[in-house]
């Protein structure tokens, strides 16, 4: 795990966001840290969580058809690996890696709309690996703790997705294609800070 690979990333971050009073050098030196603390766990706890991992892919594009839409859904999933199972089966995982001051709470753990964008990772997945039965197909966010004991900074948050939640999570992309071309737009004003448009005259 090169952590001078991440450094140079923050280091172009921190630039671009100089004049944000959240980015501040200090702040700067101090995610540098967190990152070196986290990144040095990270290795035995793939060991340790997934036997015989193997890795398949890294920022795997998705850009697949939405069914009865003429659009496509976009994006890319952190990182899909093989392992062996408990039956020496091999068992693939969908991963999301996910930053948090000391882990998630269960009203975050237990919200179907986390869920929702790993269920719609592993339809679409599958879909383009059809060879893999998708009950041999497991999702879960690994949860990077920045603020924990030394050997608990990583954590997997299994989630289980059959067909119903897929499904619901589908239907829920449906229906926001289907209000955006009615005009109905919602803004979710929580994420305005590092919003591209922000300021400008794209911002309503």
């Amino acid at each position: 795990m090169k952590h001078e690979i991440a450094f140079e990333h923050m280091d172009k971050a921190w630039t671009k966001h100089e004049g944000n009073p959240d980015f501040s050098p200090s702040s700067l030196e101090k995610s540098k840290k967190e990152v070196e603390t986290i990144l040095a766990e990270v290795p035995k706890f793939l060991d340790d969580t997934f036997p015989e991992w193997e890795v398949v892919d890294a920022e795997h594009q998705l850009y697949e058809a939405v069914e009865n839409h003429p659009h496509a859904f976009k994006g890319f999933i952190d990182g899909v690996i093989k392992a062996k199972g408990k039956r020496g089966e091999t068992i693939y995982w969908i991963l999301d890696w996910k930053t948090t001051a000391r882990g998630w709470f269960r009203e975050k753990r237990s919200d179907d709309m986390v869920k929702a964008q790993l269920a719609l990772y592993k339809n679409y997945w599958c879909q383009k690996n059809p060879h893999v039965d998708m009950k041999n197909v497991r999702c879960g966010f690994v949860l990077l703790k920045k603020a924990a004991k030394p050997g608990e900074h990583c954590e997997l948050f299994s989630v289980s997705l059959g067909e119903v939640p897929i499904k619901r999570s589908l239907k829920v992309v449906s229906n926001m294609i289907t209000s955006v071309k009615r005009g109905i737009a919602l803004k979710n004003r929580d994420a305005c800070t590092w919003c591209e448009y922000k300021g400008t005259e794209h911002c309503t």
